[in-house]
């Protein structure tokens, strides 16, 4: 296990990167609304917005999540046992490591989402223009 992982540090960096989520959902919207513009592979540019808007509110939950877990005084059992109760998800406490390695690979999906959308874009502008 990593403990340097589990400092405020750590907490505060997890957290201002899970902030970019409202960046994120910000920049397909736009995205979204140019390419909606062409009237071509409608779909394809609802599916990708989708994927991306679902994507970013994931990272807002994992920021507010993270805040509460690098709080001072929380206990990471009461944490899972809470999220367990509430969502009965995971039976087994997660590490910080698997923590990190999921909103990792949030951030990862969300960019790729992000970029499908602007790569569609490019190819509607040099078709139709």
């Amino acid at each position: 296990m990593d403990e340097n992982l589990k400092t405020k540090t750590a907490g505060a960096v997890i957290c201002a990167m899970c902030k970019s989520w409202c960046y994120l959902a910000l920049l397909s919207f736009v995205i979204f609304v140019l390419n909606a513009l062409y009237r071509d592979m409608e779909l394809i540019n609802l599916i990708l917005f989708l994927i991306c808007q679902v994507q970013a509110f994931r990272l807002y939950i994992d920021k507010n999540l993270f805040e509460i877990l690098y709080s001072e005084g929380t206990d990471e059992k009461n944490f899972d046992y809470a999220l367990n109760f509430l969502l009965k998800v995971n039976k087994e406490p997660r590490s910080i490591e698997s923590r990190w390695d999921g909103t990792r690979n949030i951030f990862k999906l969300c960019a790729a989402a992000l970029i499908c959308q602007f790569v569609l874009l490019c190819i509607l502008q040099f078709c139709n223009g």
